[in-house]
C-alpha cells in the first residue's frame, strides 16, 4: 500500500515545484485522494468510455494483463455465501459471507462458482462449478428453454440490483470472487502548537501498490487544477527521492 504521509508530501512538492501555489486543506487532500484512487481502480478494470462499436473490449480491461492484475491483487475477495430462497445480497461492508465475517463491498465480478459433491460408492467427488452470467434480457429464454435451461452441471446466475439470483435454486451455498470497493484514504493528524500534525494511529493508507503511486499522483493532480506530463512527474519524482520528500 502506499504510505498515506508520502504520498501527501509528493502531491504538495510536485504543486510547489510546479510554481501554482496551489493550497489543499486536509479535508480537500482526503476527498482528492479517495477520487484518485478510485479512478486509478476503474482505468484498470475496464474504463467504459473506451468502448466503441466494433470494439467491445476496452484498451485496459480486468484480467487483460499481468499488470493489471498485479494492480488490482490487494482487492480480491473470495468469499462464500449462503442462498436463500435462489438469491443472495452482494457485499455491501455490513453483511455476512457464509462463515460471518463481514464481506468488504463489491465493485466488480470476478468469478461465481459452486462446490458440487457427487457419491461414488464410497468415496465424494468434488468439483468446482462455473455459473454462467445470464444478461437480463437473456433471463426469460433461458429459464423457459428446454435445452439450455439451468441445472446442477450448467448453473447460471443474473445480478437483480443488489441481489444475485441462482439457478437453479437448488443451490444454497457458492463462492464469490469480486473486487471490493478501495479502502478510503484518510491523512489523520493532531493538532500542535495550532499546527496539523501527522496522526499514522487515525490515518489510513492509500490502497494501490506502491509502484503506482505517480501515475495516482497525476490524477490528484489535475483535480486542483495542475496538468503536467507524464515525463515532468519522472522528474519530479526523481529530485522528491532526491532531497528524501
Amino acid at each position: 500500500m502506499i504510505d498515506i504521509d508520502k504520498y501527501r508530501r509528493f502531491v504538495k512538492f510536485i504543486a510547489n515545484k510546479n510554481g501554482k501555489g496551489a493550497y489543499e486543506s486536509t479535508p480537500e487532500f482526503n476527498l482528492n485522494a479517495e477520487r484518485a484512487n478510485m479512478e486509478f481502480t476503474m482505468k484498470r478494470f475496464g474504463n467504459v468510455h473506451q468502448y466503441s462499436p466494433g470494439r467491445p473490449v476496452p484498451i485496459v480491461g480486468y484480467e487483460a494483463s499481468q499488470k493489471v492484475i498485479d494492480d488490482l491483487r490487494h482487492l480480491k475477495e473470495d468469499r462464500p455465501f449462503n442462498v436463500v430462497d435462489g438469491s443472495f445480497l452482494l457485499p455491501d461492508g455490513l453483511t455476512n459471507d457464509a462463515v460471518g465475517s463481514i464481506a468488504p463491498s463489491y465493485l466488480h465480478l470476478s468469478r461465481l462458482y459452486y462446490y458440487k459433491v457427487t457419491q461414488n460408492g464410497t468415496t465424494a467427488k468434488k468439483t468446482t462449478t462455473g455459473f454462467t452470467m445470464m444478461k437480463d434480457k437473456e433471463v426469460d429464454d433461458i429459464l423457459s428453454s428446454s435445452i439450455i435451461s439451468p441445472t446442477l452441471d450448467y448453473p447460471f446466475a443474473n445480478i437483480a440490483g443488489s441481489n444475485v439470483k441462482i439457478y437453479p435454486e437448488t443451490i444454497d451455498r457458492i463462492e464469490l470472487t469480486y473486487l471490493r470497493i478501495p479502502h478510503k484514504p484518510v491523512w489523520g493528524f493532531t493538532i500542535v502548537n495550532s499546527r496539523e500534525v501527522y496522526d499514522p494511529t487515525t490515518s489510513t493508507n492509500l490502497d494501490a501498490p506502491e509502484e503506482d503511486l505517480n501515475e495516482i499522483a497525476m490524477m490528484h493532480l489535475s483535480y486542483i487544477g495542475i496538468h503536467i506530463r507524464e515525463q515532468e512527474l519522472i522528474g519530479y519524482s526523481e529530485q522528491a527521492k532526491a532531497v528524501g520528500v
